[in-house]
């Protein structure tokens, strides 16, 4: 599918999550709610290099060494110059975001539920050749439920999630494309141990495969229907009346497609926020089943430095 397709997927899910914010308001009689609230109960896990974010960086990964082998494929292609590739020099962008729709609290004092919108791109592009190839795309959209209890946090999303591979690289290496992604249930559960310290965990259903159905997956007779993640991020503000500071974190994410090989990242470095938002600059270390959808079989390792944003 194109990337024009793409965004129109990505429009109509978040349209169709607008038109719920305009239905009447009713304040809850002991509670307080509220439409598009500046409220977050569940921050993004920092090192996990899937969020929907807004952000730019740099890798240099290994992922060429073995892509080529078409391991998702039923056929190998061709990297030209497979030397140089052996560590390649990516450009990673990601435009995305969570759009807190609806909040509800039961006494307005950090406890409650904040029902959002969350969408996004995340692409790469080769940019050590002329050609600037484009590696791919991987595309989310969906609605995330954040809750808070004390100490506890979590949240609950139902995905979708489709990817697709650069006209260029397949201009150039004779890649095909292959349909990737579908509409997973997830939820994490986080518990703070002290202030910028949380521990986090969960599972995630993919209720609908395109995956599974492609004839690598046929083959192997290994079904995607399931995945677990875990992480931990700790942190302190010691700076700019608590505004500004440093953070470290590591994820780990496991998937029954890949036959639970971990896929592990860990990232540091320092932090801007507010309330509700934050600025960070990171290196970011990788390794394991890479996480681009197009080529989830290969293994990858690359380190990266990174300016995101979360909102």
């Amino acid at each position: 599918m194109s990337i024009a397709h793409r965004t129109r997927e990505l429009c109509c899910g978040f349209s169709a999550l607008l038109l719920f914010v305009l239905a009447p308001h009713v304040h809850a009689q002991n509670g307080i709610d509220r439409f598009l609230p500046h409220v977050r109960y569940f921050a993004l896990p920092i090192a996990d290099p899937l969020e929907p974010r807004l952000g730019l960086g740099l890798l240099n990964t290994t992922l060429f060494r073995t892509a080529a082998e078409g391991r998702e494929r039923i056929r190998p292609f061709f990297i030209p110059d497979p030397a140089d590739s052996r560590n390649d020099v990516d450009a990673v962008t990601s435009i995305g975001g969570t759009l807190p729709l609806w909040h509800v609290s039961s006494n307005g004092q950090g406890n409650g539920v904040v029902i959002a919108a969350q969408g996004g791109v995340i692409s790469r592009f080769r940019i050590e050749y002329p050609t600037r190839e484009d590696v791919g795309q991987d595309w989310f959209v969906g609605m995330p439920i954040e809750f808070a209890d004390g100490a506890w946090s979590g949240r609950f999303r139902i995905m979708h999630r489709s990817s697709h591979l650069g006209d260029e690289l397949v201009e150039t290496t004779g890649a095909a494309r292959i349909e990737v992604g579908g509409e997973f249930l997830d939820f994490l559960a986080a518990y703070t141990l002290r202030p910028e310290t949380r521990v986090y965990g969960g599972g995630t259903w993919v209720f609908r495969s395109y995956t599974d159905k492609t004839p690598v997956m046929i083959a192997r007779n290994r079904d995607d229907r399931f995945a677990l993640q875990a992480g931990a991020e700790t942190g302190a503000y010691p700076w700019a009346d608590g505004h500004f500071g440093v953070v470290a974190a590591a994820d780990v994410h496991l998937a029954q497609r890949t036959d639970w090989d971990p896929s592990i990242a860990a990232a540091a470095g320092f932090s801007a926020r507010t309330n509700t938002r934050a600025g960070r600059f990171l290196v970011r270390y990788f390794t394991g089943p890479s996480l681009l959808e197009q080529f989830f079989l290969t293994p990858e390792k690359y380190w990266s430095i990174e300016l995101i944003f979360d909102f």
